[in-house]
């Protein structure tokens, strides 16, 4: 609400606009003590060219909203009903459902014990008070400059940067004066009577069906000063851990759990948890009071005050203070710049005595300031006395701390999952509305072997010499004084430095800004293979078998921020792809042991995979694949696009059949075959030359035969022929209906194709979505855009809806783009402006998946700007577009875009979107369900957003309660809805014109539609007509 407008701006959501208008990003989130908001917008041109006048106009709305905020009225309403949307969302996420449950366990006193985000009764129903005044004093009491961090970033100067803050923020709130260096311990302390844990020792299940059972176990521990914080994170580094000798290879090999992960959340300004989150097997939900058990002798034993256990964990100590110091000189930069300055603003708010000297970096290491410090555990004897110190203190913290009577558990898992704990009632939540109860914890003996952590092994040389890294961390901070503006990084593509039809390698150096570190992806395809979903599945469940192979070996990688993945083709061919990133250290040695295990077990697959382990991957893959089942019908809709068009993309139910038919002798003769004969293709990028190249290539050498070129017949995207309108016709998962109506413009390799494909996909984005959402209200979810294919580009219509039939909606598509562009053929005096708007959001990346493969190395690999490039680079080159352009995307000709008439692009417009030339394809979902069905399903759906529409909110809950008081009788509900407004104090007028207009508004959108006549051309048969359009291809 602060944001929405002010009296200097009184424009509704200005700020949002102007972020949105320019291609930003913005957002604002409650967690906790604290509320951030945080927004970025581009600081560059398309050309490169600086243009910082957005941001100053944005940063000078976003102040007075803080200097002199409006709190519409009207908004107040709608926010609430978007916080309660936002609960119920919450109200399925484990992670949510899990974090509440521990609120249940604290003290009943404490503020952590309540409800936190709050809903539509917490925030409106029965309220006394008038919601705006009550917002005014909020404000007025907590908006403080004080209590404020305020973090600019961007190109300029520091100085210039400051000016602005000043110009702008100076007098933005009230500006009592309070000294403080721990903003957030002024605040709360005085508000903290108790600890807000003081009944310990006891779980609390939580039921959630249709959730694989998740284990989180906790242990409260005061965070007061730099040397607690950092024991708390050297814990979660040691708890965390999946080496081969790790707490978590133990519950790993004893088939207890899928998955962990360790942390040290903050849940008040001074407390913290040491947390360890387990995803249980049923073995590991059966048998968690052995889990419980083996948790608490794991680390008396580990932690011991035994000389030679002290000796080790002060090994592991240095180990993990030059893990983090490694990784803060060489981390890869967010993609997110407002989600750094977030981060930055809220420490400022913390304690400055732990957090001073380490802000940039978000956590504290021990370095030189520290008394008695002098480098790593292997530097000199009097750093190894102090590591030693410093171990047995961190042991004797973490014997008291992780302890049966400091603990806490929750428990989330289906009814079935918890009937072991027994018959005792359940309570219901009344804000999450899960059942749930608390039971003491209870242990029971296990027998799994503690033995101590290992030395990370890819810790070595430069990565382990404190003194080194504190070295060039200084002359890193003085050269950075030498800044003045920061101008637009240019790259360049990458180079093609060898080409055949065997082998096609790409060099991309960048060592400014990739300083020791390198990407590395390889594409190695079988040549003697045909493309088919048997090949595709054997080398899935290869691949998948393999990284859990290595899954122990490299996770200590993991750990220094390399990361590998291993995964097979997306494009049907018999092949997998290999990726590899991290520093030039370390990353040939992890190369080697990923392409020396793949040998190993390509080589003697059948002796080395047993049968359970071959089981257990198939598992894994069936449930992956199972799970694209509950996506959403519009997204199983454009997954179909791709199915029908893409080559080697196979339906989902042919994978499921053939991996329920697939044996180890079959997956062992693809593996085999595969890495006889293969082509290659691979891209080395960042701090690296052509030695790399050798290299890697001597160390592929030791795994594959030969190189040779395909012996197979390529395959490529289906064009679809001039004047054809095919429909795809499958069913929905759920009770909505979804479309994507596909129009195809061009060849991707063309450049002129690819640029009006990007200019009309802007068009269609900012102006049909609109009228599609808005004005025809069609679905849930409506949205227009581009899409791009491995050979073909075109934009694309896609919906989701409970209305109206997939025909339907087709045919009034073909409605609406036809009204879209006579109207847009009247607005000839925009064309100008809209070209310019075109211009300016190049700078910005095309929000959509250019292809199967696009994303997989971002996913796999990190989210960082670098490897978003990288990604971007390698898309192209495994598609084969090479349509390289800075950001790594598609180049397309803004020329073609400026010198293009208003008359020239209304008439291509017409020929490619409506005339009986285009080419287009729809894919249609139904559901299964009836219309009255669906009717039944949706109707409190659309009933809830119609009321909360007219300015009368309802919760979701009672308005079922009151629909099934009515029954079927429509008057019945309008007397239940007046009467339920007039107990809440609605206007009368207002109450009796809704009602009025409901039963004409939303009941008559339960008849069902007449479905039209179409012209489209359904096809039957799909690997027919795949065949056929194949053969088309070929033939031109």
């Amino acid at each position: 609400m602060v944001c929405v407008s002010s009296k200097e701006y009184p424009e509704t959501d200005l700020c949002k606009k102007l972020v949105y208008c320019s291609g930003g990003r913005w957002n604002a989130a409650t967690v906790g003590e604290k509320t951030s908001f945080f927004f970025e917008v581009p600081a560059f041109n398309s050309d490169g060219t600086p243009d910082l006048g957005v941001y100053e106009e944005v940063v000078g709305v976003f102040s007075s909203c803080f200097r002199s905020p409006t709190f519409n009225k009207d908004y107040a309403r709608r926010e609430i009903m978007a916080i309660d949307s936002e609960h119920t969302k919450n109200c399925s996420v484990v992670g949510k459902m899990a974090h509440h449950g521990l609120r249940l366990l604290a003290s009943p006193g404490h503020p952590f014990h309540r409800f936190s985000t709050g809903n539509f009764d917490t925030l409106f129903r029965g309220r006394k008070t008038n919601l705006h005044d009550e917002l005014v004093r909020f404000y007025e009491q907590n908006y403080q400059a004080w209590k404020t961090g305020l973090v600019l970033m961007g190109p300029q100067s520091l100085i210039a940067l400051k000016k602005l803050a000043i110009a702008n923020f100076s007098e933005c709130m009230t500006s009592q004066r309070t000294e403080t260096n721990n903003v957030l311990k002024t605040c709360w302390a005085p508000v903290y009577s108790s600890p807000v844990f003081t009944n310990l020792g006891r779980m609390v299940l939580i039921e959630s069906a249709n959730t694989t059972p998740t284990l989180r176990i906790c242990f409260p521990f005061t965070t007061d000063s730099k040397e607690s914080l950092i024991f708390a994170h050297a814990w979660s580094y040691v708890m965390g851990s999946e080496n081969e000798v790790s707490f978590n290879s133990e519950l790993f090999k004893g088939g207890l759990i899928k998955g962990s992960y360790s942390s040290c959340p903050l849940i008040t300004f001074k407390d913290r948890l040491l947390q360890l989150e387990l995803n249980l097997t049923m073995a590991g939900t059966r048998d968690h009071e052995k889990i419980f058990e083996y948790l608490i002798r794991y680390t008396q034993e580990v932690f011991s005050p035994d000389p030679k256990r002290v000796k080790r964990i002060a090994k592991l100590m240095s180990q993990f203070n030059s893990i983090e110091l490694y990784n803060f000189l060489h981390h890869d930069t967010e993609a997110s710049a407002s989600s750094r300055c977030r981060g930055l603003s809220q420490l400022l708010l913390e304690d400055q005595q732990i957090h001073s000297e380490w802000l940039l970096k978000n956590a504290p290491c021990w370095g030189f300031s520290d008394a008695g410090y002098d480098g790593s555990y292997e530097e000199s004897l009097e750093a190894q006395t102090w590591w030693k110190t410093k171990s047995e203190q961190f042991c004797a913290q973490m014997r008291s701390t992780v302890c049966k009577k400091n603990m806490l558990a929750t428990l989330v898992a289906p009814g079935d999952v918890l009937a072991q704990f027994g018959k005792q009632e359940y309570e219901v939540d009344p804000y999450y509305g899960f059942n749930y109860k608390i039971l003491p914890i209870t242990f029971s003996q296990s027998d799994f072997q503690v033995r101590l952590p290992r030395p990370n092994q890819f810790v070595v040389g430069q990565i382990d010499n404190q003194t080194g890294l504190y070295e060039l961390l200084k002359s890193t901070l003085e050269s950075s004084r030498t800044f003045v503006y920061a101008s637009k990084e240019e790259t360049t593509p990458p180079e093609l430095v060898h080409s055949s039809q065997q082998t096609q390698l790409w060099l991309k150096q960048d060592r400014d800004k990739y300083r020791g570190k390198a990407y590395f992806s390889f594409e190695i395809t079988g040549v003697t293979i045909e493309p088919s979903v048997q090949s595709t599945l054997s080398l899935e469940i290869f691949c998948d078998i393999v990284k859990e192979l290595l899954r122990e070996t490299l996770y200590p990688a993991l750990e220094l921020w390399y990361a590998y993945d291993l995964l097979h083709s997306m494009k049907g061919t018999c092949g997998l792809v290999i990726h590899v990133s991290g520093s030039t250290v370390g990353i040939h040695n992890i190369l080697e042991i990923m392409t020396n295990k793949l040998r190993e077990l390509s080589d003697n697959f059948v002796s080395l995979v047993t049968p359970s382990m071959f089981r257990q991957s198939r598992i894994r893959i069936k449930m992956k694949y199972e799970n694209l089942r509950t996506l959403r019908s519009h997204e199983l809709a454009s997954l179909g696009l791709l199915s029908v068009l893409e080559p080697g993309t196979w339906p989902l139910e042919d994978r499921l059949e053939t991996l329920e038919e697939l044996d180890i002798e079959t997956v062992a003769t693809t593996a085999k075959a595969t890495f006889e004969s293969c082509q290659l293709i691979a891209l080395l990028h960042g701090d690296v030359s052509k030695l790399d190249y050798q290299r890697t290539l001597d160390t592929l050498k030791t795994l594959v035969t030969e190189f040779a070129s395909p012996q197979y017949k390529q395959l490529h995207t289906l064009s679809l022929p001039h004047g054809c309108n095919y429909r795809v016709h499958g069913f929905s998962p759920d009770e909505t209906n979804a479309l994507v109506y596909y129009m195809q413009l061009g060849a991707r390799k063309n450049t002129r194709d690819r640029s009006l494909a990007r200019f009309v996909a802007y068009i269609l984005s900012t102006s049909l979505t609109t009228k599609i959402r808005t004005q025809y209200q069609l679905g849930y979810v409506a949205f227009a855009g581009l899409r791009t294919l491995q050979d073909i580009v075109g934009v694309h219509v896609t919906i989701m809806s409970g209305d109206h039939e997939p025909l339907a909606l087709d045919a009034k598509i073909d409605d609406i783009v036809a009204e879209w562009i006579r109207e847009f053929e009247k607005n000839s005096s925009k064309y100008a402006e809209i070209v310019q708007q075109f211009i300016k959001s190049l700078n910005q990346p095309v929000n959509e998946n250019s292809s199967l493969t696009f994303g997989i190395v971002g996913r796999s690999l990190g989210d960082g700007k670098l490897i978003k490039e990288h990604q971007s680079f390698w898309n192209q080159i495994l598609n084969q577009s090479l349509n390289f352009s800075a950001s790594g995307e598609d180049q397309i000709d803004v020329a073609v875009i400026e010198n293009l008439q208003f008359s020239s692009l209304i008439k291509y417009l017409k020929t490619k979107l409506v005339s009986e030339e285009r080419s287009k394809l729809s894919v249609m979902l139904s559901t299964k369900l009836s219309h009255e069905e669906v009717a039944i399903k949706l109707r409190p759906i659309r009933l809830q957003t119609f009321l909360t529409g007219a300015g009368l909110p309802i919760k979701r809950e009672k308005l079922e309660q009151l629909m099934g008081q009515a029954g079927e009788s429509q008057a019945q509900l309008a007397r239940l809805l007046f009467k339920h407004y007039q107990e809440q104090g609605g206007s009368l007028r207002l109450i009796s014109t809704t009602v009025m207009k409901l039963t004409k508004d939303v009941f008559a959108r339960s008849k069902k539609a007449d479905i039209p006549k179409t012209s489209s051309t359904e096809i039957t048969n799909l690997d027919s007509w795949k065949s056929h359009m194949q053969e088309e291809i070929a033939q031109n």
